[in-house]
Order: C-alpha cells, then sequence, then structure tokens
C-alpha cells in the first residue's frame, strides 16, 4: 500500500469502528470485538506507516480539503 492510503486509512478505521460498535450496541461480546478489531487494525496501520516514515523512502501528505482557490 502508499503511504498515502495508510495516512486515510488512520482516518477512517475509527470512523467504521464507531460505526460498528454503535451499530452492536445491544450486544456486549460483539461490541467488545469490533473495538478490539479496530484497534488491532488500526496498530498495523501505524506500524506499516511507521516503517515508510523512518526508513525515510517517504513524507506522506494527504489534502483532504482547501480554503482558499
Amino acid at each position: 500500500m502508499t503511504a498515502e492510503i495508510l495516512l486515510l486509512l488512520t482516518i477512517l478505521i475509527p470512523l467504521a469502528g464507531t460505526g460498528l460498535i454503535v451499530a452492536t450496541g445491544k450486544s456486549p461480546n460483539t461490541r467488545e470485538a469490533c473495538t478490539l478489531t479496530t484497534a488491532g487494525l488500526l496498530f498495523i496501520v501505524n506500524i506499516a506507516l511507521a516503517n515508510l516514515v523512518l526508513g525515510g523512502s517517504v513524507s506522506p501528505s494527504v489534502k483532504l480539503a482547501s480554503f482558499l482557490p
């Protein structure tokens, strides 16, 4: 994966995890499974991103919006 995709995933994974946690509100075991899965995925993505950045090969950046044209 590219560094830009990994950087976007660090934003999108917690948002998706929040949606899953809210959707499974009445089932505590499923809710905890969603929490742990989200945390695990975020950890893996951050480790992959850290390897790219600390390796010196890339400095990722993503432009989500611009304020002025």
